[in-house]
């Protein structure tokens, strides 16, 4: 399937689909956290390519002392004129590890033609500005961490072994170098919706997204979109996500909001760096072919009530290198507790 014909679906549904009424709605956002994890072992069953990841992020509240305060530096990048001129400004706060290995992790040398073994520890700052006129969500952030044994991937995913009785990853010796890595993303979303007149999944929208990443970890343009049906769809932009991916967010709109969604959306990327393919930035390093075109499809469910949101989605990812055999297939959950 050519990757630009889901994105021209998208477009032909956003042209003609009204926005949803606004009604009077609490223009704030609940602090949160929320607790996220992807991982092959649902969908590939093997331990391959990009093979975990993690992270716990908080939606932050202005008495969390620096926290917040150190995110809402990154508002400032976000001028007026992209965001709208009353948007609710929301600062986010991350960390998180990523994990990737080639295919056959009990080769204990390098693996010619295959991608090589490499983490990715990071700490996020963001900010979020959310224009409620239009269903507009912009989002800025900034990633600081390391690439290589610093990253601890190679502990985190060898304990995770033992604890499972899984076979130990053989190969970590030849993983990438330690580099610090410094990267600034950059997305906007908008909401298109309107209601099906169905008894229980009583309304839909689209949202068309955009975005960029910018640094020595990945360099990478993003264009896509996610068509949701469901009850409450305004209360959030969808479930969060770990980059490079279709975008969500850790923002829910609603303390209070009861809503549950099904979900499908696909992403193409232009790539111009990714560590994890390329090797070091600095130093000489084992690297592979990347190919330049990434496309990722994703579905699943979504549901919020209360004081948790919970999420499920399963996610098709394009071959990355020259070499690869076959896509990717990975699972990916998170839950959200609202304060």
């Amino acid at each position: 399937m050519k990757p630009w014909l889901p994105l021209a679906l998208i477009a032909s549904v956003v042209s003609t689909a009204p926005a949803a009424a606004q009604g009077e709605r609490a223009k704030s956002a609940p602090a949160s956290v929320t607790l996220h994890y992807e991982n092959d072992m649902i969908g590939a069953e093997t331990d391959k390519h990009y093979t975990s990841g993690v992270s716990l992020s908080a939606v932050a509240d202005p008495e969390w002392g620096w926290v917040y305060d150190s995110a809402k530096q990154i508002g400032k990048f976000l001028p007026e004129e992209f965001t709208g001129k009353d948007p609710v400004m929301t600062y986010t706060a991350a960390i998180g590890q990523n994990i990737y290995t080639p295919e056959d992790i009990s080769e204990t040398g390098v693996i010619d033609g295959d991608r090589p073994y490499a983490g990715w520890l990071y700490a996020t700052l963001g900010a979020l500005a959310d224009d409620w006129k239009t269903d507009t969500l912009h989002q800025a952030s900034v990633d600081i961490g390391f690439v290589g044994p610093f990253s601890l991937a190679r502990q985190a995913q060898t304990f995770v072994h033992k604890v499972i009785d899984s076979p130990k990853p053989q190969g970590w010796d030849h993983q990438l170098k330690t580099e610090l890595g410094l990267q600034l993303n950059y997305g906007v979303l908008r909401r298109y919706g309107t209601e099906t007149g169905l008894p229980v999944f009583d309304e839909v929208d689209v949202i068309p997204h955009a975005s960029f990443a910018l640094g020595n970890v990945f360099t990478y343009g993003a264009i896509g979109g996610t068509v949701r049906i469901g009850t409450e769809l305004d209360a959030d932009y969808g479930p969060p996500r770990i980059r490079p991916s279709l975008p969500g967010s850790g923002l829910v709109r609603k303390a209070d909001a009861k809503s549950v969604y099904l979900f499908a959306g696909v992403e193409g990327r232009g790539v111009a760096r990714n560590i994890f393919l390329d090797g070091n930035t600095f130093v000489s390093s084992y690297d592979v072919k990347r190919k330049p075109w990434v496309t990722d499809a994703q579905a699943g469910i979504a549901a919020t009530y209360g004081k948790f949101r919970a999420s499920f989605t399963y996610i098709w990812r394009s071959e990355e290198f020259e070499g690869q055999r076959g896509s990717d297939q990975f699972s990916a959950f998170s839950v959200s507790y609202l304060f």
